[in-house]
């Protein structure tokens, strides 16, 4: 059997798209002893790593991503296996981000998505 594994990070920024190459991303990775096995910043948008692989509870990995003006974001349990690669997809949201429900008009939103104002107003008048 295998003594590594592989996880593959996929970040995204705030509108669900790939972060772009030039961000500077910490990656902070912990197995399932709680050892910090890697700290150190990458370029984005997917990262691949070799972990090592110990056929019990250390195989279940933390994954957390940083970046200048974003908060950080992260995933546990990523169980991962010689035999199957596991890949972790991290948002990234802005710091200092705001709502926008600028086309999330009743008008536009009963042309776009009738189906969401059938859930939504649940029989009132609309």
């Amino acid at each position: 059997m295998a003594d590594t594994a592989k996880i593959t990070l996929n970040v995204f920024d705030g509108t669900r798209r790939p972060v772009g190459p030039d961000l500077d991303i910490l990656v902070t990775i912990r197995d399932g002893n709680q050892q910090q096995l890697h700290r150190d910043s990458h370029k984005g948008p997917s990262i691949n790593f070799d972990v090592p692989f110990f056929n019990n509870f250390g195989d279940n990995y933390t994954v957390i991503a940083f970046a200048n003006k974003y908060s950080q974001a992260g995933f546990t349990p990523v169980h991962v296996s010689p035999q199957t690669p596991q890949v972790v997809d991290l948002m990234l949201l802005p710091k200092k981000a705001s709502f926008d429900f600028s086309d999330a008009e009743w008008g536009k939103l009963s042309k776009s998505h009738q189906k969401l104002i059938e859930i939504l107003s649940q029989g009132a008048s609309v």
